[in-house]
């Protein structure tokens, strides 16, 4: 559906598993690089389930590819449960005691550090979302034996339910519902209602802690069509 795009690369990459495995510089092929795939692949998930552009409202020549902040934050989330590392620029970047890449989800970004300069700040902000779920599957791995398999669907669960949200007007539009689909306020929203649906609750208040610590909270004033907590 057109979701994903690979490039073909020019850059020569000096640093990375990708590096290290090949025992020098190494093209960066986009199709060679696991991290890459695992979260362009993240916006297939994110497409079907949240569809934060309201795509499936659009006509087919007017799909919309543009990436919101919670869009960039799950992709890269979904990169870190896939290559079982928070560190997901590790194949072409460096990460060692000379440098962490500042997406890397041991990021300690709060809302603090948000950039208002959107879209172009949609991948940098995104960090400070994927950072709250990597560590909410830290903590409820070492609550559970299947904490992590549980964090996985209830990010799951949370992004079906975004994608059942609908603006509350008499004939709404692709805007009108990709506006109540934005925001980490929603996110939280949408994970606290996941836990409920699958968990009977067990993980609110541990949710709310972690997104606390990072400044994201329920919205005050709720949007149109916002989830009931």
């Amino acid at each position: 559906d057109g979701e994903i795009h690979l490039g073909p690369g020019f850059k020569l990459l000096h640093y990375g598993a990708l590096v290290e495995l090949s025992g020098g510089r190494y093209r960066h092929n986009a199709s060679h690089n696991a991290g890459t795939i695992y979260h362009e692949y993240g916006h297939h998930i994110c497409r079907h389930t949240a569809d934060f552009m309201a795509n499936q409202m659009r006509r087919s020549e007017r799909q919309s590819n543009r990436k919101t902040v919670l869009d960039e934050g799950t992709c890269d989330y979904w990169a870190a449960t896939m290559l079982g590392t928070p560190h997901i620029w590790c194949w072409h970047r460096r990460h060692d005691a000379s440098g962490v890449h500042p997406r890397s989800l041991t990021s300690a970004k709060t809302m603090a550090d948000y950039d208002p300069d959107q879209p172009r700040a949609s991948h940098k902000n995104g960090t400070i979302w994927a950072a709250g779920l990597w560590n909410l599957r830290q903590q409820m791995e070492l609550i559970a034996p299947e904490g992590a398999r549980a964090a996985d669907l209830l990010v799951l669960q949370g992004m079906v339910l975004v994608g059942q949200l609908i603006a509350d007007t008499a004939s709404p539009k692709a805007r009108d519902v990709r506006l109540v689909r934005e925001g980490m306020a929603t996110g939280l929203e949408a994970l606290v209602r996941a836990d409920k649906k699958l968990f009977s609750g067990r993980y609110r208040n541990l949710i709310l802690e972690t997104f606390a610590a990072r400044g994201v909270f329920f919205a005050q004033n709720a949007k149109s069509g916002a989830l009931a907590s």
